[in-house]
């Protein structure tokens, strides 16, 4: 092998030379990554292609995405603005903030300084883009370790932010699965090895870990086998980060997965199944998913073009909002499958290359399901030591493996750029738009995202300034509308949360403050044992509560949006209203200063209606 040193011989400083280094190393020229990169050119292609992926929101910044997790993102991060409080969650729970713990904590965290010049909307949609351009620039860092030319890098960041993978999760709004900074920041401390590499180490450990715990779990195979591949000293360094990382990251999160953690009210569900990959999906998108009816109409390109070239459409809230349901995030692309893999056979006496290699076929492994297998066996073996909880109950709700396909994607975008080192201009740019033209068209997560303009001009004009009180009670058909409107309207909310209410409970019912069990014996016998069922307050006495608080008006979606003219369908009665509400299409509002009676009676937590209920709020 040409070069300073070959495999075996005493390099200069007298230890052994690391194979593939010297090949890396010795190229050099006039193309190859120098400090002399017109960096300025790197930095537009991450940001283009990051406006690109996010299009239309990276233009119309006021407009929201409509799927179930962006907003409770907004949410955490207008309140880490506020109280700058990393544990609890006051925006759907007024007056006490709930206990809650952040995902997505750098784009949080940078949502939240932007906050200080941008509306929270504004903040989340800038910081999704920033992020995303990061993840591309980071790229650099790597480029150094393998001696890239400036063609790879421009192929390994197109490969990594408009994956296919990730344009998925940013339909979904999952960000805290896009986790390759943190991927390139443990690669280039590795290589480097010294206390500024071992610090990017322990970065890139934390920035996985408080992103997603999947991500965590993908970051520290890909530092065990980096390290595994450097040496006994190396290996060891890298076991003492990710236990140390480990006990920050399980200190935070655990008590969110605690028994005493879960909440005993709203409908119950049954146990998450296991969402694991399968193999023909990595490489051929699920055509069924693609094809649901409540989206079917996202499929036709016309639409996608409309989506690209209009606006965002006006809507207004109200009990008929939806979201997107998540897509199933499985597709890596065909693309960039076959040209990773071949890149990476070309790279296979690397080391670096070969470490990388592995670490994403293991969390592929691992993706398919034995990581389910694994669990619930170690679950048996220490379930009866309780002194083991705090790590099981986190590991136990880990059950969406197939988020462990990021490391999969960063090694195959590594083997594309690999791919393309001896590669004209022209054959580079073929390739990375294949790449593009994949992700975008063929992902399942549907590009451009769906999104749209919240209008609630009507409403703040009613509410003036301070918390409201929602009803109907929290139920979890309604908790996207109770997160957009806190998001719309930048309050905090006064929710009645029922103590209890049966699986077989109707919306209708809800709205009343009701439950009616009449139908199911097995109801009426878990309500009889339940002891949930017969604590907290009657919603009269919630409302009441609420308004010695500083709530100053309830907001009431109603029941059937459309209706004209629009009308109250809240059982005055049972809250001791008096009058009539503002109503508008969506909401009708009630001045508790002036309607809201205190002195009136107020109905037990059982009637004398056979069969009725009266739901109780925490």
């Amino acid at each position: 092998m040409e070069g300073c040193c070959s495999k075996g011989e005493p390099g200069p400083g007298g230890g052994r030379a690391v194979t593939g280094e010297s090949e890396r190393r010795r190229e050099t020229g006039p193309g190859r990554l120098t400090r002399f990169l017109p960096g300025a050119a790197l930095l537009a292609w991450c940001l283009a292609l990051a406006v690109l992926v996010r299009w239309p929101l990276s233009y119309y910044l006021w407009a929201l995405p409509v799927d179930s997790n962006i907003s409770l993102h907004i949410l955490a991060a207008r309140d880490l603005h506020a109280a700058w409080n990393p544990f609890a969650l006051s925006s759907l729970s007024f007056p006490d903030a709930i206990p809650f713990r952040i995902l997505a904590w750098p784009v949080v965290l940078v949502a939240a300084v932007l906050e200080t010049w941008l509306a929270p909307v504004h903040a989340m949609n800038v910081a999704v883009i920033v992020g995303v351009a990061c993840q591309g620039a980071a790229l650099v860092a790597v480029g150094r370790v393998f001696g890239w030319t400036f063609a790879q890098v421009v192929v390994a960041v197109a490969a990594v932010e408009v994956a296919p993978l990730v344009v998925t999760l940013l339909a979904n709004s999952q960000l805290e699965n896009i986790a390759f900074l943190s991927f390139c920041l443990i690669v280039w401390g590795v290589d480097r090895a010294r206390w500024s590499g071992w610090l990017a180490v322990s970065g890139g450990l934390l920035v996985a870990g408080f992103s997603s715990p999947y991500q965590a779990i993908c970051a520290a195979l890909l530092a065990l086998a980096l390290g595994v591949l450097r040496g006994v000293r190396a290996l060891a360094a890298v076991v003492v980060m990710i236990v140390a990382c480990a006990c920050l990251i399980v200190t935070y999160y655990a008590p969110a997965v605690a028994p005493d953690a879960r909440p005993a009210s709203g409908p119950r569900k049954q146990i998450p199944i296991w969402d694991d990959a399968d193999l023909p999906s990595l490489v051929i998108p699920d055509r069924r998913a693609m094809n649901r009816e409540d989206v079917s109409d996202l499929a036709r390109p016309a639409v996608r073009w409309r989506a690209a070239t209009h606006p965002p459409p006006v809507v207004h809230l109200d009990s008929s909002w939806r979201v997107i349901p998540p897509w199933r995030v499985n597709y890596v692309g065909v693309v960039l499958a076959l040209g990773g893999i071949v890149g990476l056979w070309r790279r296979r006496k690397d080391r670096t290359t070969v470490a990388i290699a592995a670490a994403g076929v293991l969390c592929l492994y691992l993706s398919l399901a034995p990581y389910a297998d694994f669990v619930e066996r170690l679950s048996r073996r220490l379930g009866e030591m309780s002194s083991w909880s705090w790590v099981l109950e986190p590991m136990l709700a880990m059950k969406s493996t197939v988020r462990f396909l990021t490391a999969t994607s960063f090694a195959l975008a590594v083997g594309a750029a690999h791919l393309v080192r001896r590669w004209h201009a022209v054959p580079v740019g073929l390739f990375v738009v294949a790449m593009i033209g994949d992700a975008l068209v063929r992902a399942p997560g549907y590009w451009p995202p769906r999104c749209a303009y919240v209008d609630v001009a009507a409403l703040q004009r009613v509410l003036g300034e301070g918390p409201v009180a929602v009803w109907p009670p929290f139920h979890p058909e309604f908790i996207t509308v109770f997160q957009v409107l806190a998001v719309s309207t930048g309050r905090r909310l006064a929710l009645c949360e029922p103590t209890w209410v049966g699986r077989d409970a109707s919306t209708q019912d809800l709205w009343q403050g009701v439950y009616r069990p009449d139908q199911n014996p097995e109801a009426w016998t878990e309500w009889r044992s339940n002891p949930n069922a017969r604590t907290g307050r009657v919603p009269g006495e919630w409302l009441r509560d609420a308004h010695r608080a500083g709530v100053r008006y309830l907001v009431e979606m109603q029941r059937e949006p459309g209706a004209v003219p629009p009308e109250s369908v809240l059982p005055r009665e049972r809250l001791a209203l008096t009058g009539d509400p503002a109503c508008f299409p969506g909401f009708c509002t009630w001045d508790l200063a002036r309607q809201l009676d205190h002195s009136a009676p107020l109905p037990g937590a059982e009637t004398t209606e056979s069969g009725l209920l009266l739901l109780r709020c925490r």
